[in-house]
């Protein structure tokens, strides 16, 4: 199962002419090479700086995992992390890419420092219930699941996670 990663979007003042571009690239999903290579434009550029590096890494990192490519989506990942260590949104993206390495531990220990960064991430939960799944712990993924759903109503993923689980 592909897991979903969050894309965050770059915040820019008055940016203007060909330093707009690569921010624009960077933050668009549709094609994965265009998003690495606005993304390694603008880290490159000393024009990204605090929480926009993290976010160029971030988003980078997810165009490298849609591509198949976890290793070079972890490094961004990790440079992410460090870059912003008090954001779920890289350990949450990192635990993505261990997971679908399945190194379902490593997954774990990252989806548990994005849920306690960003404890209303209904994401996270549910992606660390599938984690528990499959690390043979059911009533943590049943925990999870439906902690998923309380911050996520709507989430028919998690409803039908807890059905599979025999739960009602």
């Amino acid at each position: 199962m592909k897991l979903l990663l969050v894309l965050l979007l770059l915040v820019v003042g008055s940016t203007a002419g060909a330093a707009a571009d690569p921010v624009a690239s960077c933050n668009q999903v549709e094609d994965a090479a265009r998003q690495i290579s606005g993304c390694t434009e603008y880290i490159r550029s000393g024009k990204a700086l605090g929480q926009n590096l993290a976010v160029a890494y971030a988003n980078r990192g997810i165009a490298h995992a849609s591509r198949g490519d976890i290793e070079r989506a972890l490094a961004d990942f990790t440079e992410a992390v460090r870059l912003a260590p008090d954001s779920p949104f890289p350990y949450y993206n990192r635990g993505n890419a261990y997971y679908d390495r399945k190194q379902y531990v490593r997954a774990l220990a990252d989806y548990d420092a994005a849920i306690e960064r960003g404890p209303e991430l209904a994401l996270a939960y549910y992606n660390r219930g599938l984690t528990h799944q499959k690390l043979g712990h059911r009533e943590k993924s049943i925990e999870d699941f439906q902690k998923a759903l309380s911050l996520d109503p709507g989430s028919q993923a998690a409803k039908e996670r807890l059905h599979s689980l025999g739960v009602h």
